[in-house]
């Protein structure tokens, strides 16, 4: 069999519910015996919120080391 690797972007602003959907998505594919999702972590500079862990969750980067990877090519 042909095991092929797929590549979902679940993308919107911060806040809407995009970890709502990825922790409901994996518990139905759980519940179906299937392989769930691996994430990816991201960067952002907003603050930290409760129980987030830096480097798992995401890169928390202050404004200037945000431009300054993004003008390095880093992203």
């Amino acid at each position: 069999m042909n095991k092929q690797n797929l590549f979902f972007a679940i993308v919107g602003p911060s806040g809407v519910g995009k970890n709502t959907i990825i922790d409901g998505v994996n518990a139905k594919l759980k519940e179906a015996g299937l392989q769930t999702l691996d994430l990816l972590t991201t960067a952002t500079t907003r603050a930290k919120r409760e129980g987030e862990i830096e480097n798992v969750h995401h890169f928390f980067l202050t404004p200037e080391e945000f431009k300054r990877r993004q003008e390095s090519g880093d992203f």
